[in-house]
């Protein structure tokens, strides 16, 4: 088990902590129930994984989470605060906040540059130009990607548009970092690469939710929390 700081800063707080959240899709005059009764808590700078196979809700799950959609029933906690009982707009800024989104197909504009498409959740908060393009600038090049700043996402491989989906993730220094299949369009040794960047920032105490598939990823994780068909059927804690 790897841990950022000590065994009691780690499980002194929770930072997400999920009760009895159910997520129903409307269809027609039925529903499908995407997740049902999930309970479980994260504490500060723990590296989890949700491995479940494709259909089982584990995105759905990472939505609800990252607060880009609301359950049905049930409360999400992000530091101790019911963020079900609080307006989207108060959502919004939380997210914009507190939570990194590394997303599995990129989620990069094809128009801007890497630079650009860095410091983009930074114009949201109104930062001067500069800064913006400083900070931006300052993370890249810490992922290796100082010499392709001013490349579009078709001039870059899949590694380079993953680590510059990473860099945007972490503009705003985010205490958590959720990230949907991250090595799920990548070659095998990319992948390993972009697992390392992650277990990096893991020792540097930032909290990472791995959603995935992939058993392999579950290696560089703390707790598994495993999933099927919308319900946590398994949680364990590696040492």
């Amino acid at each position: 088990m790897k841990h950022a700081g000590t065994d009691k800063e780690l499980h002194v707080k929770e930072i997400l902590k999920l009760e009895n959240v159910c997520k129903t899709y409307m269809e027609g005059a039925s529903g499908v129930t995407a997740v049902c009764g999930v309970n479980f808590t994260v504490h500060k700078g723990e590296l989890t994984s949700i491995l479940g196979p494709s259909g089982s809700g584990k995105s759905t799950l990472l939505h609800l989470m990252g607060l880009l959609d609301r359950p049905t029933t049930g409360k999400i906690y992000v530091d101790g605060l019911d963020t079900t009982k609080i307006p989207p707009d108060s959502q919004a800024r939380i997210r914009g906040r507190k939570i990194g989104f590394i997303f599995q197909a990129f989620n990069l504009v094809p128009s801007l540059t890497a630079l650009e498409n860095v410091e983009l959740p930074l114009t949201i908060y109104d930062v001067p130009r500069d800064q913006r393009k400083k900070k931006a600038a300052e993370i890249l090049t810490r992922l290796s990607l100082g010499a392709r700043l001013d490349h579009l996402p078709s001039q870059l491989s899949g590694g380079e548009r993953q680590r510059v989906a990473i860099a945007r993730a972490l503009i705003n220094d985010p205490e958590i970092i959720l990230a949907d299949e991250p090595t799920g369009n990548l070659d095998s040794k990319t992948g390993q690469d972009v697992l390392q960047i992650l277990e990096g920032l893991h020792h540097e105490g930032k909290t990472i939710i791995i959603v995935t598939h992939d058993e392999s990823v579950v290696r560089i994780t703390e707790k598994v929390v495993r999933i099927k068909d919308g319900k946590i059927v398994k949680v364990e804690v590696l040492s």
